[in-house]
């Protein structure tokens, strides 16, 4: 799905699901929020690459540890991705983790940014 200038990738099969998003361009974060259904923590990767993410074998620019089972709403002003961002949702938080959530498990994700 493309919206602007956001590309949004979802890998299949169904059982295993990961997301990958990429902007092309320089960008600073403002605030990342959604909600997190499940009962444990979920981590959101972001990316500082100019094409999609490969989750699992790219190193992560910053790792987020999602709370269980709540909102959440995390300023990070001020930090940049000079070459574009990328994002993936995993369960764990080592870097090389490629272990999807399951789907509907992190909802209204939004990455705000400028």
């Amino acid at each position: 799905m493309v919206f602007g200038e956001l590309e949004f990738h979802l890998g299949f099969p169904p059982v295993r699901r990961i997301i990958t998003q990429r902007l092309l361009k320089p960008v600073k974060d403002k605030c990342i929020i959604g909600y997190n259904s499940n009962a444990a923590v979920r981590y959101l990767k972001l990316y500082n690459k100019a094409t999609a993410p490969t989750v699992g074998t790219d190193v992560p620019w910053l790792t987020i540890a999602l709370p269980p089972s709540t909102a959440f709403s995390l300023p990070i002003n001020g930090v940049q991705f000079p070459r574009g961002i990328g994002f993936g949702l995993v369960t764990g938080a080592a870097d090389n983790d490629n272990t999807a959530p399951g789907a509907g498990e992190i909802l209204g994700l939004n990455i705000i940014f400028s």
